[in-house]
């Protein structure tokens, strides 16, 4: 539980980029979305 409305939204940010940017997807041979893009 968050106890504003910003830190909600900060954390779901950070997620969203480490999911997006950093995390080795395993339908995308185990690249990072932005390896597999590029």
């Amino acid at each position: 539980m968050f106890h504003t409305i910003e830190q909600g939204m900060t954390v779901t940010e950070r997620w969203v980029d480490d999911y997006n940017h950093k995390r080795p997807h395993q339908s995308l041979n185990y690249q990072t979305p932005m390896a597999y893009a590029a």
